[in-house]
């Protein structure tokens, strides 16, 4: 996909819950989702997709619609390499010039990928980064409380394989099957 997931349900139509509080977020161990800052504009939700926890991008119901699926960690790494590796890919992938993303950035979108800047949540301390950060979940834990993630700087050209726990809230991309 060339953007980042904006679903409501799950694959089989159940609703995946909007959490807004900050304490609720915290102490969820079941698939959520929200708005970056709880916002409702449309259009920002419409370009830059929601972020949703980890229990929520491996749950068995799955996010991605029929026919397409989260990618692993595996098929981000193949990705990466594909690009060049972790140091130049970045750049890669990301959006043309500095319509969403804040200068510094160098994004060229070689690879069509459009990575847009939609920031992260943090149980800890709530919202930041847009603009300025992406990144996504892939399907793969890392041990019991973390999962995997990619992301981008708006000042890096680097693409960073990081373990988050649960609770962060990242933007997914869907793969073909």
């Amino acid at each position: 996909m060339a953007e980042n997931l904006c679903t409501i349900h799950y694959r089989n139509r159940e609703i995946i819950p909007e959490v807004t509080d900050n304490n609720a977020w915290n102490a969820l161990t079941s698939g959520a989702y929200c708005n970056y800052k709880n916002t409702r504009n449309k259009d920002n939700i419409a370009i830059l997709g929601r972020l949703y926890n980890f229990y929520a991008a491996y749950d068995t119901r799955n996010l991605a619609p029929k026919g397409w699926h989260i990618p692993s960690q595996t098929e981000w790494q193949t990705l990466i390499t594909y690009l060049g590796g972790s140091d130049v890919a970045g750049n890669k992938l990301k959006e043309t010039f500095t319509i969403h993303w804040n200068s510094p950035s160098a994004g060229t979108n070689e690879s069509g990928f459009t990575a847009l800047p939609g920031g992260w949540r943090n149980a800890l301390y709530q919202f930041f980064q847009m603009g300025k950060t992406a990144g996504w979940w892939s399907n793969t834990k890392d041990a019991v409380n973390t999962g995997f993630c990619e992301t981008l700087y708006n000042s890096l050209s680097s693409v960073d394989s990081l373990s988050a726990t649960f609770d962060n809230g990242f933007s997914i991309r869907c793969i073909k099957d």
